[in-house]
């Protein structure tokens, strides 16, 4: 079995209250366990905010592209498209 730590933490009213009812509902059994979903949520989103920025560094970072018409995407599209039929 996992071994934990013990601790005390304060919360609002309507946190303790939330956590109650979700206790309440069955959806857990504990207050103990609803903190650590929450926790547990919260490192996930962190960690996926971490991986975002990072693929906005390494995009930030690539080649630029020069902005281009509408009518010019439409146009390379066809040209690629012309030469995809003839092959």
């Amino acid at each position: 079995m996992t071994t934990v730590e013990k601790l005390s933490i304060a919360l609002t009213p309507q946190l303790a209250e939330k956590a109650r009812e979700m206790v309440a509902s069955g959806d857990y059994a504990t207050v103990s366990e609803v903190a650590r979903e929450g926790l547990r949520l919260l490192i996930e989103r962190r960690e996926a905010l971490a991986r975002l920025r990072g693929d906005i560094d390494h995009a930030w970072d690539g080649p630029f592209i020069e902005p281009r018409t509408r009518d010019q995407i439409r146009a390379e599209g066809r040209s690629r498209l012309a030469a995809k039929q003839r092959a």
